[in-house]
């Protein structure tokens, strides 16, 4: 009886080991928020307890007859306080999963929340601010042949790309392009540089002032990503 005994132990506490491992290879405590019921760890919360009940039970009913009467429940009772505590035990285990599950499903559900309004703020970032580029009131050049050009930006979201270079769906950095923000001042110091220059004494150095502050208009126009002026 002894040996049936040492015999049934064994094979419970091989069984559960290889179960255990089971479960660290499945990686069974690392839950997501997939259903409970898709969840190693809560289904080994209902059958470790179930199988120790059935394990244990066998060690404390081997020797015993069953007695359907008040005093053979009584003696099952007696003899089966491990075994039922053991099976007791899936109800705190399957609270315990249950409510570890509840969290990661709330955090999930946080962060998705989360991943949506920085996806919308973008997108209400850039409609506002593309919205601003175009209306934006233009400014009417005088140019030869009595006509006039209006400076206009080319593509609004090309320009909201340089201005805002790191804003984007995964991370709301509406923080403005300082390369832009430089390259552009220096730029208008280059301009204000050739218009304080005395005017030169010949035709030949004129021309080339002139080209000279050209040059920089040009590179301010397609710094801008002003759109073309085209005179017929």
């Amino acid at each position: 009886m002894e040996a049936v005994n040492v015999t049934i132990m064994i094979f419970y506490l091989l069984t559960s080991l290889i179960y255990i491992i089971y479960l660290l290879r499945v990686k069974a405590f690392h839950m997501n928020a997939e259903p409970l019921t898709h969840q190693p760890l809560f289904k080994a919360a209902i059958i470790f307890p179930i199988f120790s009940f059935f394990s244990l039970g066998m060690i404390c009913w081997f020797g015993h007859k069953p007695q359907i009467d008040a005093e053979g429940f009584n003696n099952f009772l007696n003899i089966s306080k491990l075994p039922l505590a053991a099976l007791s035990l899936s109800i705190p285990f399957g609270v315990i999963v249950n409510n570890i599950h509840r969290t990661i499903q709330t955090d999930k559900q946080i962060k998705e929340a989360e991943k949506k309004n920085k996806i919308d703020f973008f997108y209400a970032h850039r409609k506002n601010t593309i919205e601003v580029f175009q209306n934006y009131e233009t400014m009417e050049l005088p140019i030869p042949i009595n006509s006039t050009a209006s400076l206009e930006f080319k593509n609004c979201y090309s320009l909201y790309r340089r201005c805002f270079p790191h804003a984007s769906t995964t991370d709301n950095d509406f923080n403005s392009s300082m390369s832009f923000i430089h390259k552009a001042e220096i730029i208008w110091a280059e301009i204000c540089i050739l218009l304080d220059k005395e005017e030169p004494s010949s035709y030949y150095e004129l021309h080339q002032h002139i080209h000279e502050i050209e040059k920089m208009f040009s590179a301010l126009h397609l710094h801008y990503g002003l759109k073309d002026i085209i005179i017929e």
